[in-house]
């Protein structure tokens, strides 16, 4: 009978190891199952980040090129405005030169060495 006592305890510690071992297997997966359960939400909030900022960057881009378009043509209105303008103005048409300027420059080429 005491044999049989002994046998009873060898099953039960053996089963409560194989029950202990059990428990740390399914706690392990668990954690780890958390960890990457985790890792995956961050993984979407960053590509889900990702997204909006090439939507941003794909706006900001499209607008640039929107201002970089009307802003060459005000440029070339404002260049062809001030090309007629210089084209309508009298002091550009003719170079006239005052008779005090003509002397002075005669004066200046009369003075060099020849």
């Amino acid at each position: 009978m005491l044999f049989l006592s002994k046998w009873k305890w060898f099953i039960a510690a053996s089963l409560f190891l194989i029950y202990s071992v059990g428990v740390w297997d399914v706690s392990g997966r668990v954690s780890d199952n958390t960890h990457l359960r985790d890792q995956v939400k961050q993984q979407e909030k960053f590509i889900s980040i990702q997204a909006d900022n090439d939507k941003l960057r794909d706006d900001i881009a499209k607008m640039l090129v929107e201002f970089s378009a009307k802003q060459r043509a005000d440029n070339k209105a404002a260049n062809k405005e001030l090309m007629d303008d210089i084209l309508k103005d009298p002091v550009y048409k003719s170079c006239r030169v005052t008779d005090g300027v003509r002397n002075a420059i005669k004066r200046k080429l009369d003075s060099q060495a020849k």
